[in-house]
């Protein structure tokens, strides 16, 4: 890939947003991230959109899938009157970001 990181164009059948690489982040020789947020679907169809949104978007060759990892909680909804988790995870660990 031209970058470490790239922005897909994504849409109801080629839902990844991001691409990572993997080799130039780690060291690994090969190995690409994609990112679908909020995907809809079961992991072998979002798995099988992704191969072909990658051959169309980036054009390499066939490569296959090595893990696909769905996490429900990895986002929240930012809505009004949300209860927000304390910022002091634990005595020397305190939690940052945009909604905490």
């Amino acid at each position: 890939m031209p970058y470490t990181m790239m922005a897909l164009k994504n849409s109801t059948t080629e839902p990844a947003q991001f691409v990572f690489d993997r080799g130039a982040l780690t060291g690994q020789s090969g190995p690409l991230a994609f990112v679908v947020s909020a995907s809809q679907g079961d992991a072998a169809t979002i798995e099988s959109q992704v191969i072909t949104q990658r051959q169309k978007q980036l054009g390499l060759p066939n490569l296959q899938a090595l893990q696909t990892i769905i996490d429900k909680r990895a986002t929240f909804a930012c809505t009004s009157d949300l209860q927000r988790p304390i910022a002091q995870i634990s005595p020397n660990i305190i939690a940052c970001g945009d909604y905490v």
